[in-house]
């Protein structure tokens, strides 16, 4: 059986938000963070389909559940 380790870490902070950037990314094997307003992730499905993730932060915007960062998964369009 495979076992997974994590390698990377997000969160967003919101004591950040004055600095316009939120989202802090932590490698957790040399614990270097980065504190950004976008992050993002190219790769395959288990499908081998293209896929991107990208959680961003824009600033002054809100949906209805109060949420400033969302993350989204995108697929190729054909």
């Amino acid at each position: 059986m495979t076992e997974w380790v994590p390698v990377e870490s997000m969160n967003y902070c919101k004591a950040n938000l004055k600095t316009g950037n939120p989202i802090i990314v932590e490698d957790l094997l040399t614990k270097e963070k980065v504190n950004t307003d976008k992050w993002s992730f190219e790769g395959f499905d288990k499908d081998g389909n293209e896929i991107k993730f990208v959680c961003e932060y824009i600033e002054g915007k809100k949906d209805k559940s109060g949420a400033r960062v969302k993350l989204l998964r995108y697929i190729k369009k054909s």
